[in-house]
């Protein structure tokens, strides 16, 4: 039974690590939004993918994630400062082999031997794993900004977005 329930642990989290990171609080094991407020009307945003997780969705999520933190606090608008692309890129070489496989036939006073030499080329596997910050600066009214800075509609952001992604909670 336990060695059942220690089967059963690690096929959850295959699964688990296996799927995008949706949108969700941070965690170190699955990525997800956290912020940080320098003031009461600017904060920087992150959130950390997996390497299921597309970057068009991390940004998407970081943009969600400052609407809903704009609105908690009384806010109706947000620019975006600056962002920055924290995405972390890693690659692994296996250095490949070669599998020898044995095999006996026994025909009748006989015993035939037979050696098959496989060989196993390197493989490279690259890992992406997607994360973006934002710095925001929240606003109680439509700043009046240069035409070339985006002002974002907190509650148009929020409701469009979590529409996008199906979140319902």
């Amino acid at each position: 039974m336990k060695k059942y329930c220690i089967l059963l642990l690690f096929i959850t989290l295959f699964v688990c690590v296996a799927c995008q990171t949706g949108y969700k609080k941070y965690d170190e094991f699955g990525g997800g939004y956290k912020e940080t407020f320098y003031a009461p009307d600017r904060a920087m945003v992150y959130y950390f993918g997996n390497s299921s997780t597309k970057q068009e969705d991390v940004g998407d999520y970081a943009l969600l994630r400052s609407a809903e933190l704009a609105v908690e606090n009384n806010y109706k608008y947000f620019i975006v400062v600056e962002n920055k692309d924290l995405t972390k890129i890693s690659t692994y070489t296996s250095p490949g082999g070669v599998e020898t496989k044995e095999t006996k036939t026994k025909k009748g006073d006989t015993t035939e031997n037979k050696t098959e030499v496989r060989y196993i080329p390197p493989t490279t596997k690259t890992n992406v794993l997607p994360a973006v910050t934002l710095e925001v600066q929240f606003y109680k009214e439509k700043p009046e900004l240069p035409n070339n800075t985006f002002t974002y509609d907190a509650v148009f952001l929020y409701n469009s977005l979590r529409k996008k992604y199906e979140i319902t909670d």
